[in-house]
């Protein structure tokens, strides 16, 4: 039988709109988020330092094990645009159908009524 070897850890950064990215405030970080840190490579704590978003993942548990700059994160233009021509198609064929557009119309002046 074969030993289990351990995993390790990840680091994943998050693709995020960079206009709004502010420096990591050291100050506001937990115990294990700075226990993270001073394990991570320079080139890693650089990004992070900077403000990128990242998270630290367990690779063996598969579980985040800590998260730095999420403060800044904003869905990009691409994200954005790129969801909607997934789902635009669908979209599409469902408002093809009367009683579809019917369905909406009938929600729309409920919620209409409520404000």
């Amino acid at each position: 039988m074969k030993a289990k070897r351990s995993q390790g850890h990840a680091v994943i950064f998050y693709e995020s709109d960079k206009k709004h990215i502010k420096p990591l405030q050291e100050s506001k970080l937990s115990d294990i988020q700075k226990e993270c840190l001073m394990q991570l490579a320079d080139n890693v704590k650089q990004k992070i330092y900077l403000g990128e978003c990242a998270g630290v993942v367990d690779l063996e548990r598969g579980k985040t094990i800590c998260e730095f700059n999420m403060e800044n994160f904003r869905t990009t233009k691409y994200q954005v645009e790129s969801l909607a021509r997934t789902i635009l198609p669908d979209i599409q064929e469902y408002f093809s159908k009367e009683e579809n557009q019917i369905a909406y119309e009938k929600w729309k002046a409920e919620r209409d009524e409520k404000k």
